[in-house]
């Protein structure tokens, strides 16, 4: 019986759905955490990045901050 029972908690406990809390945004890595495919540079110091999710991020002083 206590087989029975601790096995029927298992299951409910399993089953029971759980969403995160709201309101979550990225703080590290920045600017974004999504995995980056490919990069440029020009000869002005501006640079081009492009990842997955569509993203896409600019630099216009050689890569020390990306927009």
């Amino acid at each position: 019986m206590k087989k029975l029972y601790a096995l029927s908690l298992l299951l409910l406990l399993t089953s029971i759905n759980i969403f995160s809390q709201s309101g979550w945004f990225w703080q590290n890595p920045l600017p974004q955490g999504n995995d980056l495919n490919s990069l440029y540079f020009n000869q002005n110091s501006e640079g081009f990045l492009v990842g997955n999710s569509g993203v896409f991020l600019n630099s216009s002083n050689g890569g020390l901050n990306w927009d």
